[in-house]
């Protein structure tokens, strides 16, 4: 009786074709599968939008906090709060 051995195949490029991005093994792409960039790509692809790079995402999500900060302190009762804090 013989045993067949499996054969050790080395590991096809991965590609992303929502975000087009290449990817070096199936793990690597099944972590960028549940990111937030390509979460945000997939919605601009039903969309009927193109991708936006990493980098570009990265920009929109910080300048987005930056903004909600803003909101956030332009909307709280901040003078009062740091008065009460300088009491102590």
């Amino acid at each position: 009786m013989q045993i067949n051995t499996l054969k050790q195949l080395p590991e096809k490029e991965v590609i992303c074709t929502i975000c087009r991005l290449k990817f070096q093994d199936v793990p690597s792409y099944k972590l960028h599968r549940s990111t937030e960039f390509h979460i945000y790509n997939t919605k601009r692809q039903i969309a009927e939008l193109e991708p936006i790079t990493e980098e570009l995402f990265d920009q929109k999500k910080a300048s987005k906090y930056t903004k909600l900060l803003f909101l956030v302190l332009a909307n709280s009762n901040l003078s009062v709060t740091l008065t009460t804090l300088w009491k102590c």
